[in-house]
């Protein structure tokens, strides 16, 4: 009888542990890939349209850097290249902020629906008890070469 208790208290501590980590490790995946995805944004692309390169490449970046989640859940990550203007590139479901953005700014948002996809199974009793639907990152740059000839 004893046992059958401590199993129970052990296996929830076990249990939240793995939950949790693998939460923050999807979140901390998201940060990175909406910091990267803005950082690919910052590199030259020549040309009319260097804004619309630029937003592409700084969406499939992304989406390249947190496939491990969607290879894990199954989820399609929802990333979305924002200018002053509204959107650049979206992948499909994809919104922007809504933060009032420069003219010479560009962010980056990658969300990832972990209510619906979680990436460790839900127990019946703790099915969603302190566990966010949706993980959100938001990344943003300042483009300072808008101005200049070429640009």
């Amino acid at each position: 009888m004893e046992f059958a208790l401590i199993f129970l208290v052990f296996f929830s501590v076990l249990y939240g542990i793995m939950m949790y980590g693998m939460l923050f490790t999807a979140q901390q995946s998201l940060n990175l890939a909406a910091q990267d995805g803005a950082r690919k944004a910052l590199q030259w692309q020549a040309g009319d349209q260097h804004m619309q390169l630029r937003a592409t490449a700084a969406r499939d970046f992304a989406l390249q850097q947190a496939d491990w989640i969607t290879a894990m859940s199954g989820a399609a990550l929802s990333v979305a290249v924002c200018g002053k203007e509204g959107p650049l590139s979206v992948t499909a479901g994809a919104v922007c902020s809504g933060q009032a953005l420069a003219d010479d700014q560009i962010e980056v948002v990658v969300r990832y629906p972990y209510g619906g996809y979680p990436l460790i199974p839900n127990l019946p009793l703790i099915e969603r008890a302190m566990v966010p639907d949706m993980l959100t990152a938001r990344a943003s740059v300042r483009l300072s070469d808008l101005g200049a000839e070429g640009g």
